[in-house]
């Protein structure tokens, strides 16, 4: 059966890394993070799922995981073991090439309230670990950028 994690970062994380790797303006780098993330709520909604949120990943990743562990998805002893061991290694948040270490939403471009509404909608997603659930948050902004793009007001990629 298929499963679906929906691992996010904050849009300026998102816009920090665009910018260095591909030189994207924060406004594009921005709208393709609201695109990707609405997407993929919409089309895993049939599907368990839990939403990860990447600081948490980052920070604390044996309790990023734990949803995936109450859900039956991941085996709780591997987190403690030789492959434990490993990803503490490997994980190291000061490698973390792009982040503001702390989320400005003052800096986010307009329309700033979609992308404060979505982020925040999988935050608590990701706090609640509701496999399944939704928010009507992401319907409400999808068709306000489905209409944006058909009328022109932003370029399609």
């Amino acid at each position: 059966e298929p499963l679906a994690i929906i691992h996010f970062r904050e849009p300026l994380a998102v816009a920090d890394s665009l910018a260095r790797r591909n030189g994207f303006s924060t406004a594009r780098s921005c709208l393709l993070w609201l695109r990707h993330v609405v997407d993929a709520e919409r089309d895993t909604r049939s599907w368990p799922r839990v939403f990860m949120d990447d600081a948490l990943l980052l920070s604390d990743w044996r309790r990023a995981l734990q949803p995936l562990v109450e859900l039956g998805w991941y085996d709780a002893k591997r987190l403690s073991g030789p492959l434990g061991h490993v990803v503490d290694a490997a994980i190291k948040p000061r490698l973390r090439h792009s982040g503001r270490g702390g989320f400005d939403a003052g800096m986010l471009p307009e329309p700033r309230q979609w992308y404060l509404n979505v982020y925040d909608a999988c935050v608590t997603l990701a706090k609640e670990n509701r496999s399944g659930s939704t928010d009507v948050r992401f319907d409400q902004i999808r068709s306000a950028l489905d209409s944006m793009v058909e009328s022109g007001g932003v370029e399609q990629e």
